[in-house]
């Protein structure tokens, strides 16, 4: 099937123009640990009105007390459906037999919860608390969009599981390069505060703690807006004897639209492109991603090159051991005085270098698989391989890796690549087929 599929790839082209849990998970923010200030008037008032809401979230090992993980939640309904972060109780989806979980509310209250919901997407999960029997004190969910620049927001959880507590900040619009809508948060939130809640200051859920910037950023992090926990409860409220497996299938569905959601905003359907040397590469908008350039000193190497390659901002958490969902490129322009086969002997064990670096699988991925073939185009020719690899544990999904070199100029050439990490198969191959389109060399420049 492979090798239909790829001779398929090639005939086409053919002549053709995250503030973390605490403890025992790795963190996306560790390190930024600075105490939050002191709470105002108002700020203690609010926590006093919402705390018999506010819970704990731990993931212990089962059979036993020690701690794994913690994050924070908040009541929803009142026959027990609590709000969390999804990366707060990733490991009851992945190893269920290994881990169990409970809540502990500010007043020591405490029980056992389970997933009924997830959305890896935004980072949120709907657990269940075991008995029905008591009636939870809930928080009321805020109108969608209801916060100005500029406005207050108050952060509350369980901080590096030191106790409960609320930390004041402004809302701060949304982030630029960001394919989901958070909520950009200029305020204190430590490790351990990942799933409570964000409030307004008339009390109200505007959204959900999820991240910090990271560790060079200071007082700067995300939260989930409130309209993604609307959505979530919807799903979860009802929902009985969730298994396992409905859990997995839910993550792959959204897996699938996640790829659909940033494919569809990297480009809307078609690349864009800009010079580099004698050639034009397709590029990654500025507006989603960050992108870097590099030149060599000429008179310390015997070639000059330029660099540039932009990374897509986009990979969503699933269990500490992995993330999906990116695309990365990278483009390298170099030129020579040496001589054309010294210069093309040069750039052939850069591409097979750039191919064993891609082989690497890992026990969730299979083994690379790869074609190779010559591509003509009206500019230029390329050697071009496209390696690939499937998600053992999500049927349908690879990694596609596409690597170009231009063949014409005998002292310059062009060598470019594309990542693409968990996509549909069909779809990772027409954007690989794009971006190889994509690729021209500028008429009259050759040496």
């Amino acid at each position: 099937m492979f090798r239909v599929l790829a001779a398929l790839f090639f005939g086409m082209l053919a002549g053709s123009v995250y503030a973390q849990p605490t403890n025992g998970e790795q963190t996306k923010d560790a390190g930024r640990e600075a105490p939050p200030p002191p709470p105002s008037s108002i700020a203690r008032t609010l926590y006093e009105a919402q705390k018999d809401s506010l819970v704990q979230i731990r993931v212990l090992l089962s059979g036993a007390e020690s701690q794994s993980s913690a994050g924070s939640g908040f009541f929803v309904t009142a026959d027990g459906l609590i709000v969390t972060n999804y990366h707060v109780v990733s490991q009851l989806v992945w190893e269920p037999e290994r881990f169990r979980a409970e809540f502990v509310r500010t007043d020591n209250v405490r029980g056992a919860v389970s997933v009924v919901a997830i959305d890896v997407q935004h980072d949120l999960a709907v657990v269940r608390v075991a008995s029905a029997e008591k009636k939870w004190s809930v928080v009321t969910l805020a109108p969608d969009d209801s916060l100005t620049q500029g406005d207050r927001v108050f952060s509350m959880g369980n901080p590096l599981d030191l106790g409960f507590a609320i930390s004041e900040g402004t809302y701060n619009g949304r982030p630029e390069r960001s394919l989901y809508p958070n909520l950009l948060f200029t305020g204190a939130m430590n490790s351990g505060v990942s799933g409570g809640p964000a409030i307004d200051a008339q009390g109200r859920v505007v959204g959900v703690n999820v991240a910090g910037y990271g560790r060079s950023a200071e007082l700067t992090n995300f939260q989930v807006p409130v309209k993604f926990v609307r959505e979530i409860l919807a799903k979860a409220q009802g929902r009985t004897n969730v298994t396992n497996a409905m859990l997995r299938a839910d993550m792959r569905t959204q897996l699938v639209g996640h790829q659909n959601v940033m494919l569809d905003a990297l480009h809307k359907g078609e690349w864009k492109t800009e010079p580099l040397g004698a050639y034009q590469i397709p590029v990654i908008p500025n507006t989603l991603a960050r992108c870097w350039g590099e030149t060599s000193e000429a008179e310390k190497k015997n070639y000059r090159f330029e660099t540039a390659r932009c990374s897509l901002n986009s990979a969503l958490y699933l269990d500490r051991n992995m993330r999906m969902g990116t695309v990365n490129t990278t483009h390298e322009y170099s030129t020579t005085p040496l001589g054309a086969m010294r210069f093309s002997s040069l750039r052939k064990k850069s591409m097979a270098n750039e191919r064993h670096i891609y082989a690497s699988h890992g026990k969730d991925r299979t083994a690379s698989r790869c074609s190779e073939d010559f591509v003509r185009s009206a500019s230029h020719n390329s050697r071009v391989v496209v390696c690939t690899r499937a998600y053992r544990k999500f049927e349908g999904l690879y990694d596609i890796y596409t690597l170009v070199m231009s063949l014409d100029a005998g002292r310059e050439g062009l060598e470019s690549s594309l990542s693409l990490n968990g996509v549909d198969y069909e779809r990772g191959l027409t954007e690989s087929r794009r971006f190889i389109e994509k690729i021209t060399r500028t008429v009259g420049t050759a040496k």
